[in-house]
């Protein structure tokens, strides 16, 4: 025989009140679940609907770059998705034109991209041994351009080694005679014809009524240009066949033996 003890319906009601608390804790945490989940599936789904589409690609800062070169270059076009688009590649294949120096980008949620752009400076013009080349450098020995012939603000750098190619960079050696020709001032240019590194590595300008000025290396350039300024207003340059400014404080001139 056995016998049965009956629950006391107090603990039953806490038991089953428990029981339903829990039921209810295990719902709470499966909603929230797929609340999450449906939000994520569905922001996944909208980055590749028209919604998140790039609408507009806008370039700013250029002069010499046209703006087609530059959203070419990028490598993006109207229609990707906006938030798959890769500005770092785009930025660097954009580095990679020419004239450009910096480029920054910024990505809107209203679907517009923008490149912002800053340029390099021209600084010498390059021109062939024998005049068919002229190029268009900055500071750095980067190619900017390739034009037709040689350009009246520039000073000529003669026989540079290195590209010829726009986006090129001239040799290293060049340098030294870039930075000579970009550095020399604007009332001595109209008077240098050229600028020229020697087979031994020494710098030449080729001045009007001097000949040669010899500077040597691209050092104490201030010093060099205003002794070759003092020299070419007081000093009588009849038959003068080399000016050696190596030594700024002590210009050596020479005349051509004929005169």
């Amino acid at each position: 025989m056995t016998a049965t003890v009956a629950m006391d319906p107090r603990i039953r009601a806490r038991r089953e009140e428990v029981e339903a608390e829990a039921d209810r804790r295990r719902w709470l945490r499966f909603a929230i679940f797929a609340a999450g989940l449906g939000l994520l599936v569905g922001a996944a789904i909208s980055t590749r609907t028209p919604l998140l589409d790039v609408e507009a690609i806008d370039v700013k800062g250029i002069g010499h770059t046209r703006a087609e070169d530059v959203r070419v270059a990028s490598g993006i076009a109207p229609g990707d998705p906006l938030t798959a688009v890769d500005l770092a590649d785009a930025r660097t294949a954009i580095a990679a034109l020419p004239w450009v120096d910096t480029v920054t980008s910024e990505r809107r949620w209203d679907g517009t991209i923008t490149f912002a752009i800053t340029e390099r400076e021209p600084a010498a013009q390059t021109i062939s041994t024998d005049g068919s080349v002229v190029t268009i450098v900055d500071a750095e020995g980067r190619v900017l351009d390739v034009v037709d012939g040689p350009r009246e603000d520039l000073v000529a750098v003669i026989g540079a080694q290195g590209s010829t190619v726009p986006g090129g960079w001239l040799a290293s050696s060049a340098l030294d005679a870039i930075a000579v020709a970009a550095a020399i001032p604007p009332s001595l240019a109209p008077q240098v014809n050229e600028v020229e590194v020697t087979s031994l590595g020494s710098i030449e300008l080729l001045v009007d009524g001097v000949g040669a000025a010899v500077l040597g290396k691209s050092v104490d350039l201030d010093m060099k240009f205003t002794a070759l300024a003092t020299m070419l207003e007081q000093v009588d340059l009849t038959c003068v066949d080399v000016l050696d400014l190596q030594v700024p404080t002590v210009p050596v001139l020479t005349r051509r033996p004929s005169c």
